[in-house]
């Protein structure tokens, strides 16, 4: 207990109702902004490894084409993350690529594209969910032409 101003003995403990406010809108602003980073850093890593799987399955397809392997390429979002674990006769082989957690792709294509060609085409996108982005990956063997992405 202490005495005021006026000498009336008073009981200063503990906040008023507007400082606990106050701090209480203080703290709900810095998590809104925290939020806000951690999020966008996210989206940033997302994008990131989409852009790295990307890139690395453009290496795997040309090293399986250049090989010589039988593969068959086409792979819906919803097929796992397993790439080229088929031969163009739709018999089971060692996959030429795994995608990352979470990293969606689409890709049309195999070694023998259109068939009879004894040609390698690729077309892929490949995606993550979280991300803002999607990298396209093409590479025609016939044409002598790729295109992978960059940053």
């Amino acid at each position: 207990m202490r005495h005021s101003k006026k000498g009336i003995l008073k009981n200063n403990s503990g906040f008023s109702l507007m400082e606990l406010m106050v701090v209480m809108a203080i703290i709900a602003i810095l998590a809104a902004i925290a939020t806000t980073s951690v999020l966008a850093s996210r989206q940033q890593v997302s994008n990131a490894t989409a852009l790295s799987d990307a890139q690395l399955l453009g290496k795997a397809v040309l090293s399986a084409f250049l090989d010589g392997y039988d593969v068959n390429l086409f792979h819906l979002e919803g097929s796992g993350d397993e790439i080229g674990k088929l031969d163009t006769a739709g018999n089971n082989r060692t996959p030429i690529f795994t995608l990352s957690t979470g990293v969606k792709a689409q890709i049309v294509g195999s070694s023998d594209f259109p068939a009879g060609s004894g040609w390698g085409k690729c077309v892929a996108q490949v995606w993550h969910p979280q991300g803002t982005k999607s990298y396209w990956l093409i590479i025609d063997e016939a044409a002598q032409h790729t295109d992978f992405p960059s940053s």
